[in-house]
């Protein structure tokens, strides 16, 4: 996976509420900071995108995919891109800039969750 860089970093894990009700957190909700242009005009460099883990996801969504790097110890690398598809074999995400999709075995997905907001901190 050395071709591809690490598109994002990591926030601490937030309280997020769902719009049908305020005063509900979100379990494990999380944010994260846009790292690189690949997802520009959607989503920009240093952005803040929020992550709602238990939505489930279909073609078309935003998410951030994180993806085993096949070493030990070592953190998965996490993506900010589009969902092509997901199935028992692969999963597809495509970029805006430059444009590409990219292809990951199932069995090296850890996660696949849909971005519900983003923002400039």
């Amino acid at each position: 996976m050395a071709e591809f860089q690490q598109e994002l970093s990591m926030t601490k894990s937030l309280t997020m509420k769902p719009k049908d009700d305020l005063s509900a957190p979100i379990p494990n909700a999380y944010a994260v900071y846009v790292a690189g242009a690949s997802m520009e005009p959607r989503y920009f460099p240093e952005e803040i995108v929020y992550v709602h883990p238990r939505l489930p996801v279909r073609a078309g969504d935003f998410v951030v995919a994180q993806i085993a790097t096949g070493v030990d110890g070592d953190p998965p690398e996490a993506y900010v891109k589009q969902l092509v598809s997901m199935d028992g074999k692969k999963l597809r995400l495509k970029q805006f800039n430059p444009k590409k999709t990219f292809s990951f075995p199932a069995n090296k997905v850890v996660s696949v969750h849909k971005i519900i907001m983003g923002g400039i901190g």
